[in-house]
């Protein structure tokens, strides 16, 4: 009974916002790392360009509405713009995030009241970031190759 109640009594968790890369991606919940091989591995695994096809590329958008009514989602609206290019040896592509109607953070714990941690909050709404890389790809055995995306 004592362990049923402290479980209750814990606060909520938060996970990041899932990501919105990929079609294929989206429909496997986030689980593409491994089978990446399409031109969004530029984004998911840079290596998986060397086992897809000839040439792949990709212009999409997605997005993810989060209803005003779920108290703990901290981001109602994440939306992806991107633009992927991929053939076995290199890759090209550019994403752009945004993350809007970003709610106040509430740490867990009890509130401090010294002076360090009063109003040092700065009201953030929405979020934008950008992302131009190159992909190179490298065979180092047969089925085994390794990949990167400087940006």
């Amino acid at each position: 009974m004592l362990g049923a109640c402290v479980i209750a009594a814990q606060p909520t968790a938060s996970a990041q916002v899932p990501e919105v890369v990929g079609s294929r991606a989206a429909g496997m919940g986030g689980a593409f790392v491994a089978v990446a091989s399409d031109s969004s591995a530029t984004w998911w695994n840079p290596a998986g360009l060397a086992a897809g096809p000839l040439f792949d590329m990709v212009v999409a958008r997605g997005g993810i509405d989060m209803s005003p009514d779920v108290a703990e989602a901290e981001v109602w609206r994440h939306r992806t713009s991107w633009f992927a290019l991929g053939t076995p040896p290199l890759g090209l592509s550019y994403y752009r995030f945004r993350l809007t109607d970003i709610r106040a953070f509430d740490p867990i714990g009890p509130p401090q009241a010294d002076r360090e941690t009063r109003g040092a909050e700065v009201p953030v709404r929405s979020l934008a970031a950008s992302q131009l890389g190159v992909t190179l790809v490298q065979t180092v055995l047969p089925g085994v190759h390794t990949g990167a995306t400087p940006s």
